[in-house]
């Protein structure tokens, strides 16, 4: 997860009392991606002492599309063996598909290994919950007026839905993935 995720989203995050799900890769620690500075051991222990979820990803940030199954599930198993060995004893149940990239074979033997996995198709999730592959809904800047997020939360509560709302890093100039800080705190 990109650094100003937690320094920036976790403030606003605390501000309402909420937590949220950091998905760390191992192999990004303390490294720059996509132009983005990444968390480091320092934040990845902050986020987790504060409450916060983290989640697992691959350790290379690898899309399930672009490469074997095989490989794909290594890096899993790299993941956590890393995030094992920096968080002792924390329980690691959900994991998010790098770039949102599932394929559906590999789909199913991931979500063997995870109470939840997390796409980036958009929609509310429920009655009935696909756990392998739940919806989530960007908070992002180059999709800012794709989404209605007011009247999503209004639905997902008035139907007794599921939303998972994202965004990457948080800052006033976000990335194409990121959202403004006041984004995140009017959602």
């Amino acid at each position: 997860f990109p650094k100003l995720a937690w320094e920036v989203g976790g403030a606003v995050l605390a501000g309402h009392g909420a937590r949220g799900t950091y998905y760390a890769s191992g192999g990004l620690c303390g490294q720059v991606h996509d132009g983005l500075r990444q968390y480091d051991a320092d934040d990845l222990e902050a986020a987790h002492d504060a409450g916060q979820e983290i989640g697992c990803h691959t350790f290379e940030h690898l899309s399930a599309a672009q490469c074997a199954g095989s490989r794909f599930l290594d890096s899993i198993a790299r993941n956590r063996a890393f995030l094992a060995t920096r968080l002792p004893g924390a329980r690691i149940e959900s994991f998010a598909f790098p770039y949102g990239h599932s394929a559906p074979l590999l789909q199913w033997r991931v979500a063997s290994r995870f109470s939840s996995c997390r796409g980036v198709r958009a929609g509310l999730n429920g009655p009935v919950v696909e756990a392998s592959l739940l919806r989530a809904v960007a908070l992002a800047s180059r999709q800012r007026h794709a989404y209605d997020i007011p009247a999503l939360i209004e639905a997902a509560e008035a139907e007794r839905r599921w939303l998972i709302l994202f965004t990457h890093d948080v800052q006033e100039r976000p990335s194409d993935w990121g959202c403004t800080p006041a984004e995140l705190d009017a959602a």
